[in-house]
């Protein structure tokens, strides 16, 4: 008889067989698979971009990583949509996208199971081919083109090739692996650990409505409102709150509101914010969604006993996965930057449009949102779904080619939608026309085929004004919006003409120097210039003072009548900053962010940030 070590040894090298037996018998043989366009991932723009390919002729396959398409508004539970709208309150989402809406009944917000419906009924009617469940497993790369992908299902081993690939993945996971270059979070700006806090959307059932009406004309919780079945408000309901984590918070409630069969209502809350996770790495993302759901409970529990017609509610599960709002940017052809929205700038090869303000989330605890601007309407290029370094591949998620600043606009579904579908028009044209994706942007006529099959009217919004006015102050005040400094929330209120105080203006000195990466932003800056900044209101003399402690000169060694000469001397500060601010009195912040720029583009600007910002020949 065997030992009962020997014995239990030998077990494992039998069950180590048998596994190893059943992996390599687990796939059939390898299916080979060619198409002329491939989409990866379900995610909205993934199913516009399938159907777009297939309506117009082509042999199309969509590439499911879950069992039904959908993605971030089914999954992810965001069942809202985040119109885009022009200044007379019409959707400029059109074509497509505006195709889906009407089929929806021309509602912002959905029923998951509706939102499954719709597109698999969509993929049916077209002809799309589905693998559902797939891994992604490798790329064979050759002179620039995707040759073929293999994936695997449950049952089956795949190697496809085709023409055309469309990535739709939320993090452009293909483009990654098949070598396209991106910048992570804000490395554009120097910020690449800051991490846009992730939601998990979180349901609750039963809830009375009539009883909630009554909170939501109190504004118990701040102002609260009731548009069709969106509630939204309650602002300082997530001061009320006190997390059981640190590393969460509970911002101002959106709750999408759908009636049961009792009466009562489901309730969909997008409101629950998780901190401090990097959502590229697998397991921090785990972590953040089991720390979300476990904070879901608590919050239940608050709401319950806090929000009228939330006494007798349910919890239900969550959503499956965390609605993720920033993770890579992709090197395009051509990067939008936030100065183009700022702009207004439709151009002249845009794919689709858009106006959604940049709604940055909040991405410490302790620090709210901020929405930098509001456009009026602006275009997203064809280039920017085009990445520098693979040929036959288009991006067409939240990761395409915009600054990070910019993509907190651009990534709102409705306008991925659109940019999916004009992706696939323009596959089916650079086959048709035998040409690549790139030299298609040339082409201004198939352009034009494409912005007139996305009912893209160009002209009835290419003369809109930009925000602010173009004059000797703007490229510097242009600047530090880039940069992320200058604040005008929805009503674009830059404040130009108030005050600002001497701390104020130090902040944004050390801010600007360290998103510039700023060569003479030396260890002792920072602290050497708060300590000199006082909350009194900034004057000319004092301006000058903090702009040379910036620059690590030692003040005490300059009279103050000498300060202009050094800065002058040094092109600190414009030859015309005399004529301006002619005499020792207050400035008004345009003033200061002039010299502010000023001062931050005398350096230039590293490779690295000329590269993620999609520049060469400014500094």
């Amino acid at each position: 008889m065997l030992s009962s070590k020997k014995y239990i040894i030998v077990s494992l090298l039998v069950i180590l067989a048998i596994v190893t037996f059943i992996n390599s018998s687990t796939f059939a043989e390898d299916i080979s698979l060619k198409y002329d366009t491939v989409v990866y991932s379900g995610q909205p723009s993934g199913v516009f971009a399938a159907v777009s390919a297939a309506r117009n002729g082509m042999s199309t396959l969509l590439i499911l990583k879950r069992d039904n398409p959908g993605g971030l508004m089914t999954y992810g539970g965001l069942n809202y949509l985040d119109l885009n709208y022009d200044s007379k309150g019409k959707i400029i989402n059109r074509g497509m996208f505006f195709e889906w809406y009407e089929r929806m009944g021309n509602k912002q917000s959905f029923s998951f199971n509706k939102i499954t419906e719709s597109f698999n009924e969509m993929l049916v009617e077209s002809n799309v081919d589905l693998i559902r469940e797939a891994n992604l497993l490798n790329l064979k790369i050759e002179n620039n083109y995707i040759k073929q992908i293999t994936i695997t299902d449950k049952s089956n081993r795949y190697e496809i090739s085709a023409d055309y690939f469309i990535d739709a993945d939320q993090d452009g996971n293909l483009a990654f692996l098949a070598g396209a270059e991106f910048f992570n979070f804000g490395s554009d700006i120097n910020l690449k650990n800051r991490f846009m806090a992730q939601t998990l959307v979180f349901n609750i059932d039963n809830i009375d409505l009539q009883k909630f009406k009554k909170d939501i004309k109190s504004n118990r919780y701040g102002p609260s409102y009731l548009n069709q079945n969106l509630a939204y408000g309650f602002k300082e309901i997530g001061k009320v709150y006190q997390p059981y984590n640190k590393m969460v918070k509970l911002r101002g409630l959106n709750i999408i509101l759908h009636e049961n069969n009792n009466g009562n209502y489901h309730g969909s809350i997008n409101a629950l914010l998780i901190f401090e996770h990097n959502p590229l790495d697998k397991q921090e993302l785990k972590e953040a969604y089991l720390l979300g759901k476990s904070e879901s409970r608590h919050i239940f529990k608050f709401l319950q006993t806090n929000l009228s017609g939330f006494e007798n509610t349910v919890l239900q599960k969550p959503a499956e996965e965390l609605y993720v709002r920033e993770s890579r940017h992709l090197l395009a052809e051509y990067i939008v930057k936030t100065s183009d929205l700022l702009e207004n700038k439709v151009f002249s090869n845009s794919i689709a449009l858009g106006s959604y303000p940049l709604d940055y989330q909040a991405s410490e605890t302790a620090y709210e949102g901020f929405v930098q601007f509001n456009p009026n309407v602006y275009g997203i290029p064809y280039q920017s779904i085009l990445p520098k370094t693979v040929e036959n591949l288009m991006v067409v998620s939240r990761s395409t080619g915009m600054s990070s600043l910019a993509a907190a606009s651009g990534r709102v579904l409705p306008i991925r939608m659109n940019t999916g579908a004009a992706a696939g028009k323009a596959a089916s044209l650079a086959k048709e026309h035998n040409i690549s994706l790139k030299e298609l942007d040339k082409n201004k006529n198939l352009i034009k085929q494409i912005q007139d099959y996305m009912e893209l009217d160009l002209n009835k919004y290419s003369s809109t004004s930009p925000i602010l006015k173009n004059d000797k102050y703007y490229p510097y005040l242009k600047e530090l919006i880039n940069l992320g400094l200058l604040i005008g929330g929805y009503q674009n209120n830059f404040r130009l003409n108030e005050s600002i105080t001497e701390y104020e203006f130090s902040q944004l000195l050390i801010k600007g120097m360290k998103r510039r990466q700023s060569p003479i932003l030396y260890e002792w800056v920072p602290g050497g210039l708060e300590s000199i900044s006082s909350r009194d209101k900034l004057d000319r003399n004092n301006t000058y003072r903090l702009l040379l402690a910036a620059s690590s000169h030692r003040i005490d060694k300059i009279d103050s009548s000498n300060y202009y000469n050094v800065l002058i001397e040094e092109r600190l500060i414009p030859n015309d900053a005399e004529k301006i601010i002619k005499e020792n009195r207050l400035l008004n912040r345009k003033e200061a962010y002039y010299l502010i720029g000023y001062f931050l583009k005398q350096e230039k600007l590293s490779e690295e940030l000329k590269k993620y910002r999609g520049i060469e020949n400014e500094n």
